[in-house]
């Protein structure tokens, strides 16, 4: 491999610039600056994704990428496993240097293929996986939505206003209460809102939610006594 000045390059899974050659090894950019991270690395440390010239990392990062259909190039490559030069050319023809680096985001992130490495070949999905995984993307989408919601309502709960709504948040307030038992040293429901995770914050948090009656009392649990009497033999 023979790469010019100003080629772009994944370095790590991360653009880089080709800066210059030092003996055996390239001289790689990973931003722009006094203070950009540059490193000396061999041919196998990195891939080329394109010859350039691209003058920065930023540039890369920010280039608009044409408009391609990448549905009609999985359909004409179906069976077969091209390369990412041909994928990328039936897609978006010639691309500037710049939205090389997008491009390839692009396609690594696309459930129509399956893709590694640009200098790899890449297997085209069948409908059925793809439509699995976008159905996957699509509940996790979801679910963050769903989580990022309910965190504003368990903090506005937690400032004396009105927000946990019951039934519909108690699978939410799931880890909540396993901090408050003493059954767990977290909860992504007080961490998401911002709330330190104590046993005494997640009991708060239950009884201003209503989740807990008043005279709920974790404490016994929490340092692992029982609430139930002995039996005392006859």
């Amino acid at each position: 491999m023979n790469l010019k000045e100003f080629s772009l390059v994944i370095y790590k899974l991360r653009p880089a610039i080709v800066t210059g050659r030092d003996g055996d090894k390239y001289e790689i950019s990973l931003g722009e600056g006094k203070n950009a991270e540059k490193k000396k690395v061999r041919d196998k440390d990195i891939t080329i994704l394109h010859e350039g010239p691209v003058k920065t990392v930023s540039a890369a990062l920010s280039a608009a990428l044409p408009d391609g259909d990448l549905a009609e190039a999985a359909a004409f490559f179906e069976g077969e496993t091209p390369s990412y030069t041909e994928l990328a050319e039936l897609v978006w023809g010639t691309l500037p240097a710049e939205a090389a680096w997008n491009a390839w985001q692009t396609v690594l992130s696309s459930p129509l293929f399956e893709a590694s490495s640009p200098d790899s070949p890449i297997r085209i999905r069948s409908k059925d996986e793809a439509e699995a995984l976008i159905r996957k993307a699509s509940a996790k989408e979801t679910e963050a939505a769903e989580r990022e919601a309910f965190a504003a309502r368990l903090k506005a709960t937690m400032a004396g206003k009105d927000g946990i709504k019951l039934p519909e948040d108690a699978k939410f307030l799931q880890d909540v209460e396993a901090l408050a038992l003493g059954n767990s040293d977290k909860s992504r429901g007080l961490k998401d809102a911002g709330i330190a995770e104590s046993p005494e914050n997640a009991h708060r948090a239950l009884l201003q939610a209503g989740y807990w009656p008043l005279d709920r009392n974790p404490w016994p649990s929490r340092n692992g006594h029982s609430l139930v009497s002995s039996a005392v033999e006859v």
